[in-house]
């Protein structure tokens, strides 16, 4: 329906350049119609997840599509009176628009809490321990109303994912009734995929921009190979998979992944070897299934490439 109303529109500004964003610009920029302008305040398009490398292909494919897109900019108003008209930007400029979807983050819903001691943070979520309690015996808190810790920094950070929460809630559903065994929330990788243009895109754990932000000292490698062998046949996409590796124990710290569907399974890969602290040697002689029609070569599968040259690069 939502797509229908805006196809008679003839300017729609989407404000914010992450997965939301991106994929609504993606899914507008299908149909004929509206003008498409996706403005983002960051320098680059999906920060959180992706560096620049791989937010710069989203990007181009983007434009490639006819969509407009703005980054390094703010918006600091909604033009019109009972109909929006416009959009500024903080550098005075004004983009027409018809419609303006909104896509800027949100606050957690604690409403439910309020007038009982139940904890909040200065983030406004249910603070909660490793166990997802809350400071109210009896009271478990997951999803996006609870508080989120960073995996490695073990900093809050507000990541809203569905597979996080569910995690979550396994671990919740396990301690209800008592700890009977250890089971925790170790912090969030963070784990995310999406398509774009009909490229999946995937991420989890720690990126460039996060390591040099939070001081963490790194390697990292990236290699590129036909998601089927050999890559002339039917439906093979190029798959690039960037691993990064802590520079001294080789311990994975994150990865991020561009190609066809088997992205989309292959991210979960890369996030069990985050959770389990697996070190670049140990993916290096990682032993693999495969298949010409199912994934890449053996002989020159990303995964384990861009560990062999991460390790070449340490060595070095």
């Amino acid at each position: 329906a939502l797509r229908d109303k805006l196809r008679d529109c003839r300017d729609v500004v989407i404000i914010g350049g992450g997965f939301i964003g991106a994929e609504f610009a993606d899914e507008l920029g299908g149909i004929e119609g509206p003008r498409v302008h996706l403005v983002e305040w960051m320098p680059h398009l999906l920060p959180g997840a992706f560096d620049v490398e791989f937010s710069d292909e989203i990007q181009n494919s983007l434009k490639k599509k006819g969509i407009s897109v703005q980054t390094g900019v703010r918006v600091v108003a909604l033009e019109g009176e009972d109909q929006v008209t416009g959009v500024t930007l903080e550098s005075g400029e004004t983009i027409a628009a018809d419609a303006v979807l909104v896509s800027v983050g949100a606050k957690p819903a604690v409403g439910l809490a309020s007038g009982t001691d139940i904890r909040i943070t200065e983030k406004g979520s249910f603070w909660v321990d490793d166990y997802l309690r809350t400071n109210v015996d009896g009271v478990f808190a997951v999803g996006d109303c609870a508080e989120k810790r960073d995996f490695f920094t073990r900093k809050p950070v507000p990541v809203w994912l569905a597979s996080t929460a569910t995690a979550e809630a396994r671990v919740a559903g396990t301690n209800l009734y008592g700890i009977q065994v250890l089971r925790q929330i170790q912090g969030t990788i963070a784990a995310f995929s999406t398509q774009i243009d009909g490229v999946a895109y995937a991420s989890a754990g720690m990126t460039c921009t996060t390591c040099a932000r939070e001081e963490f000292r790194c390697v990292t490698a990236t290699a590129e190979a036909p998601d089927r062998h050999p890559g002339t046949l039917p439906g093979a996409m190029p798959m690039k998979v960037k691993l990064i590796f802590s520079d001294q124990a080789g311990v994975l710290l994150g990865g991020q992944v561009s190609g066809g569907p088997s992205v989309g399974e292959l991210i979960n890969v890369i996030a069990l070897a985050i959770q389990k602290r697996v070190t670049v040697r140990e993916i290096d002689m990682l032993q693999i299934a495969t298949h010409p029609l199912l994934g890449p070569s053996p002989t020159v599968h990303p995964l384990i490439n861009a560990a062999h040259r991460a390790l070449a690069e340490m060595r070095s």
